[in-house]
């Protein structure tokens, strides 16, 4: 039994003079995409490959993509992976090459928004972009469920004493004090005074 596969044509590069469609390295890409699905002989098309980059490649300035990359911080409830990706974007500018890795591995120690997976990993000696990434995952996955724990034992604090409250043996003082009297006086209660 054969299965029919569909392929998708990328789309027109140029939809009118002068007007691009989409940025050229992504379109490359999903030409790219398209050539490998099809089978396509490959002999004249890395030639056109170049001549088309000639043409339509984007001078990027090296300097003012590592700025970029430099100043990049991990934003307040972005998660590490989330930071990792859009470094890894930016990364793309930089021309790091096989040293993207440990360029985005500093950028994570230095700059991670939580001091507490900043401490964990300065504690390593060394690490790679892999363990950092598996260290400031499981620490972010420890302090959200310490601020699960947290809530849920506030809660529990509060019906423990409330039931404790209501399970105390009575003493003439407790009595007394649930009547609203103290030592024969009535008590009254004054919201902006507290007890007379």
């Amino acid at each position: 039994m054969s299965q029919t596969v569909s392929i998708c044509v990328p789309p027109l590069f140029l939809d009118s003079p002068g007007k691009l469609c989409m940025k050229w390295k992504g379109w490359l890409r999903a030409f790219e995409n398209y050539i490998v699905s099809i089978d396509a002989p490959l002999n004249e098309y890395q030639e056109a490959v170049k001549r088309l980059e000639l043409q339509y490649a984007e001078e990027c300035n090296i300097m003012v993509g590592r700025h970029k990359f430099a100043l990049r911080k991990q934003e307040e409830g972005e998660t590490i992976e989330e930071y990792i990706a859009c470094l890894r974007v930016l990364a793309q500018d930089c021309e790091f090459a096989e040293m993207i890795d440990t360029y985005i591995r500093d950028q994570v120690v230095f700059y991670c928004h939580s001091k507490k997976v900043q401490e964990r990993l300065l504690s390593c000696r060394n690490p790679s972009l892999k363990e950092v990434t598996a260290i400031a995952k499981a620490v972010e996955r420890s302090m959200v469920s310490s601020k699960e724990l947290a809530s849920t034992s506030q809660a529990s604090n509060v019906f423990y004493v409330q039931d404790r409250q209501k399970h105390a043996p009575k003493t003439p003082d407790r009595a007394a004090s649930d009547r609203g009297e103290a030592g024969g006086r009535s008590l009254v209660l004054d919201v902006g005074q507290g007890t007379t």
